[in-house]
């Protein structure tokens, strides 16, 4: 059996809870975070890392800074709201990043209701200096496919996008509308990308699907890790029985050395569970991050009550 990390949390407390949610929210929660180095080019950061995140059915995305992964992490004024997003209604979440160098530019990826049909889908923003965002491109990202039974008909969002191997793909969530046990049916798909604004399927069939005796008909949200130049890790959480009370961190396993078409996700195990009071029964958002030689996970928690860090057992 592969070997897989295992984690331990750095502190018994959230990074942040829902003081970090400064703008209009259905019901409050926070989640989703991404984390990433403050774009090299800028002579005066706010600080060494930039943590992007929102509330699960709110109208803007958050950011907060931090020396390192530990904290202290600072909340900064709101980056993006949905009013500014004219793929989307309804509500904006799951902020990710992708940062480009050469160019200078970050592009900001999030999801919402399809403002001009059906299903959930994502968007794009751009900006230059990591904390103000604008729109190039109007268009949903992916639109989910309307035929009954494929697995991203209801949904196309929650983007997760890396650099690989010279191409620029991302994970995201499609839902078909099959219910297992009173959860919806949440698969997570791959996709890639020309010049980070427009994107495509990069097969039919989905990355990661759910084992109907242990995965209970969702996969949630996922976190990529390139472990080596031909293997990426990918973490997600899912839900442990039929109760649905519970659910964990687990990874699995590409081998990324074949083309993207044809890769396959194994799964191997749980990596973190939860344990704390603030994180109730439930983790979920992972994303990890490796910093100055160690790998974190980020990491919602206590039904997104909060935003914890863990970091990886040293073998």
């Amino acid at each position: 059996m592969p070997d897989i990390p295992q984690f331990t949390r750095v502190s018994d407390e959230p990074l942040l809870d829902f003081d970090a949610i400064r703008w209009e929210v259905m019901y409050p929660s926070v989640m989703f975070p991404s984390v990433v180095p403050a774009p090299a080019w800028l002579s005066d950061p706010l600080d060494a890392l930039y943590m992007y995140y929102a509330s699960h059915t709110g109208h803007a995305l958050g950011l907060a800074t931090a020396p390192r992964p530990e904290g202290p992490w600072t909340v900064q004024e709101p980056v993006f709201a949905l009013d500014d997003a004219p793929m989307l209604r309804g509500h904006i979440s799951s902020p990710d990043v992708l940062i480009d160098e050469a160019a200078e530019r970050v592009y900001l990826y999030f999801h919402g209701v399809n403002g001009a049909g059906y299903g959930q889908v994502m968007g794009c923003a751009v900006g230059s200096d990591g904390q103000h965002f604008a729109i190039e491109n109007p268009d949903p990202l992916i639109v989910p496919q309307e035929s009954a039974g494929e697995w991203d008909r209801l949904c196309a969002a929650y983007l997760r996008p890396f650099r690989f191997g010279g191409e620029t793909l991302a994970i995201y969530m499609g839902n078909s509308g099959r219910r297992e046990p009173g959860v919806a049916h949440n698969c997570q798909g791959l996709a890639r990308s020309r010049d980070y604004l427009h994107w495509e399927r990069v097969r039919d069939e989905a990355l990661l699907t759910p084992d109907e005796q242990d995965d209970w008909g969702t996969i949630r949200h996922v976190g990529v890790h390139q472990r080596n130049e031909a293997t990426l890790d990918v973490y997600y959480s899912t839900r442990t029985g039929p109760e649905l009370e519970r659910e964990v961190l687990r990874m699995a396993r590409v081998d990324a050395s074949l083309p993207s078409e044809q890769w396959v996700a194994q799964k191997l195990g749980t990596v973190l569970e939860p344990e704390l009071a603030w994180e109730g029964a439930d983790l979920r958002d992972p994303y990890p991050v490796e910093w100055e030689g160690r790998l974190y996970l980020f990491y919602a928690g206590g039904e997104e009550a909060g935003i914890g860090l863990a970091e990886q057992v040293a073998s």
